[in-house]
């Protein structure tokens, strides 16, 4: 979902409570039960209806026909979480004795 919704939205989506949108829940569930049953190939046809008309709400979401409920925030806004990496000095190396 994250991959769909990173295009309009800073992912993981959340309402200005720090909650999850109903919607997004909703789907959330249905689409991880359906890799769920696909792992047991178990897929009925009703799953994978549901599962296609999934997508499609992400899709409709992204292209701005469907709504979350929230704002809009692309997820390179101010505030976004950043990498960090730090290093310690090196204790081993060519010129060093082990």
């Amino acid at each position: 979902m994250d991959s769909y919704l990173a295009v309009r939205f800073a992912v993981p989506v959340r309402r200005p409570d720090g909650r999850c949108p109903p919607a997004v829940a909703v789907r959330a569930v249905n689409l991880a039960v359906y890799f769920l049953r696909l792992g047991r190939d178990s897929v009925t046809p009703d799953a994978r209806a549901q599962y296609e008309d999934d997508v499609r709400w992400l899709t409709e979401v992204v292209a701005g026909r469907a709504a979350l409920g929230i704002e809009d925030c692309p997820s390179e806004s101010v505030g976004a979480p950043r990498v960090r990496s730090e290093t310690c000095p090196r204790l081993f190396g060519r010129r060093e004795p082990l």
